[in-house]
């Protein structure tokens, strides 16, 4: 380890206890692990502590205080604003529910809905303030001429209504109670007789409107299901008529159940299967006598026409004739005979004309036969489109019918329904109508009256005083811990990383702490390395070692706010900490105004920074090897 004094004289050191580090800054800043970050802001469950410690007295004062202040101002609020409160409890009755035979319908769920939208309205009803100003107009009501009233309300000589009403919403409560038809009610008055008639006048007037709002209710109810009786009435004469006009537009068999159009359309049908059956036949035989004149073939009612043919028939005899007379001269002359061959000859011209007149008229009966299986065919087919016409429309009847039998049905169903409920709102009405006057109205009454109250409700001493010693604690501890805060001074690590945002890299102990730190203090780490000063100067290098590594941090300051807080200490032990690791150090004492390095490394203090920074030639010759390797 080397060091570069400094030139000017130095003073004499006073004899000064370490105590703590002083602050160590890097021109560069490293990330630091989290076992050392120790500047967090805030206070710990420590610091809480001493604070309300040191500030107990102002505690205790402030107790003493608030008591003396909360009877004080409990004795004004009594002279000034005493109220007393009147209280009572209001039962809701929901209205029954009747079915369509007047009995009352216990539905439980529906009963319990019921019953919580009634509490809530009915609550609602009460601080409503139209019925507070409805009391407030009333000059002769009980509320507007209650002396309290009159003077917290009067205003220059006049009533202000407003005020009034203001002084009403703000001392009268009304509050559902969970899980019952109950709403408490409650009334606060300067005067106790005074707040109970207040509380009676609003609840009454309520219980008067629900009363005359039940009757004018059912009677409405009863007004509207008669109003809509009538309707139903009107709306079943309507669908009977159009039942009636349906019925008589049908025929008879239509208006039954349709079963002689079905077997009219049955019978259609087999009529229809042998017209096509007999068309099929003609187009058969039509289709065989064509193709049978196409080949020349004989056709047998061609041939049957043909042989009782008038001009055929004479001709075809005198043929049959010659030839039984051609056979009896060969049978008598010989065939050689000259009157066989004259024979042969005519009977051969008799065939040829027979030949002719059977062409001709053969060919004159096909051709009539022809147009008369074509006529049958033709015939044929008119029958059947006839037939199938008439069952088409048959089915288009049929389904006609079936509809108009349908929509009949449907329309007698409805009618049936519209009945039922006709009867029904009759029922209901007769109900309404039977009820009326056998069952009260009444949604509300009084379940417990309330009674003039004995004690005021405001002020109450002991709730006065522990507000007052609340609060007075409350500001106590505010001013307290802004003292704590508002103080900047330095009293233990904590203070340090608090108010000067810095990091604690160590605490090194008082001299006196260890006997083991021996002589010199600067030089402990080297000297006695087995002392309680030594490790923590070494714990204080392994720190600042992993704050700023000293791969990339040439340069360590060290510096405090005042002389003899233990620069020179912390400097050298740290200096010869680091050069015991193997590293080249240099240590630079730059106290102009107290120089302490060389005494410690005994050295001379002739020439040294102030040199170095006047002529950088002259570094090598000031910078001196120390016995700390």
């Amino acid at each position: 380890m080397t060091t570069l004094p400094q030139t000017i004289s130095a003073r004499p050191r006073p004899a000064q206890s370490v105590s703590a580090v002083p602050a160590v800054a890097s021109p560069m800043v490293m990330p630091m692990p989290l076992q050392y970050q120790t500047g967090q802001q805030g206070l710990s469950g420590a610091d809480i502590w001493r604070v309300l410690r040191q500030n107990m007295w102002l505690f205790i004062l402030v107790v003493v205080l608030s008591v003396a202040a909360g009877v004080g101002l409990n004795e004004y609020l009594k002279r000034n604003h005493l109220l007393y409160t009147a209280a009572g409890k209001v039962l809701v009755q929901p209205p029954a529910r009747y079915d369509p035979t007047g009995t009352v319908i216990l539905d439980e769920m529906g009963r319990d809905i019921d019953l919580k939208i009634i509490l809530s309205n009915q609550v609602q009803q009460l601080t409503n303030e139209l019925l507070l100003t409805e009391i407030l107009r009333d000059a002769n009501s009980i509320t507007r001429q209650s002396k309290w009233l009159q003077r917290e309300a009067t205003r220059g000589g006049n009533f202000d209504q407003a005020r009034a009403l203001e002084l009403l919403q703000g001392s009268f409560s009304a509050r559902a109670v969970e899980g019952s038809s109950i709403i408490n009610v409650s009334m606060s008055a300067g005067d106790p007789t005074e707040a109970r008639q207040i509380l009676e006048d609003i609840v009454n007037r309520r219980i008067e409107q629900v009363r005359d709002f039940g009757t004018r209710g059912t009677s409405t109810q009863t007004d509207s299901l008669t109003a809509l009786a009538t309707k139903h009435e009107q709306n079943i004469a309507r669908m009977e008529t159009e039942i009636r006009n349906w019925v008589s537009q049908m025929s008879s068999d239509d208006a039954g159940d349709g079963s002689a159009l079905r077997f009219r359309a049955m019978e259609i049908t087999k009529q229809q299967q042998l017209a096509q059956d007999e068309l099929m036949r003609a187009k058969a035989a039509l289709l065989s006598v064509q193709e049978s004149s196409r080949r020349n073939d004989l056709i047998p009612e061609v041939e049957m026409r043909l042989a009782v043919d008038p001009s055929v028939s004479p001709l075809r005899q005198q043929v049959d004739q010659w030839e039984v007379d051609l056979e009896y001269i060969r049978q008598r002359y010989g065939e050689n005979h000259s009157g066989v061959q004259q024979h042969q000859d005519k009977l051969d011209i008799m065939r040829g004309k027979l030949a002719d007149r059977e062409a001709v008229a053969r060919t004159r009966y096909t051709a009539d036969l022809i147009n008369s299986l074509s006529g049958t065919v033709a015939a044929a087919e008119d029958n059947a489109k006839a037939l199938t016409n008439q069952l088409a429309e048959l089915n288009t009847t049929l389904t006609a019918v079936s509809q108009t039998r349908a929509q009949i049905d449907a329309k007698r169903e409805e009618l049936r329904s519209a009945r039922e409920a006709l009867n029904d709102m009759n029922q209901r009405i007769a109900v309404l109508q039977a009820t009326v006057q056998q069952r009260p109205d009444e949604q509300l009454n009084w379940a417990v009256r309330p009674i003039t109250p004995i004690s005021p409700s405001f002020p109450k001493l002991s709730l006065t005083v522990a507000a007052c010693v609340l609060l007075g604690l409350g500001l106590a501890v505010g001013i307290a811990f802004l003292r704590e805060l508002l103080d900047t001074s330095v009293k233990s690590p904590r203070d340090i990383a608090r108010v000067g945002h810095m990091n604690v890299l160590g605490m090194i102990p008082d001299e006196r702490q260890d006997p083991q730190a021996g002589d010199p203090l600067e030089l402990t780490i080297a000297n006695a390395p087995h002392s309680m000063t030594a490790e923590q100067f070494r714990l204080m290098r392994a720190r600042l070692g992993h704050l700023a590594p000293l791969e990339t941090t040439r340069t360590i300051m060290v510096t405090s706010p005042q002389p003899g807080d233990g620069k020179t200490t912390v400097a050298c032990n740290l200096a010869a900490g680091m050069a015991l690791n193997g590293r080249k150090i240099l240590l630079v004492d730059a106290n102009f105004r107290r120089p302490g390095v060389h005494k410690v490394f005994e050295i001379s203090n002739e020439r040294g920074l102030s040199d170095c920074l006047a002529s950088v030639d002259a570094f090598d010759e000031l910078v001196h090897e120390t016995r700390v390797p």
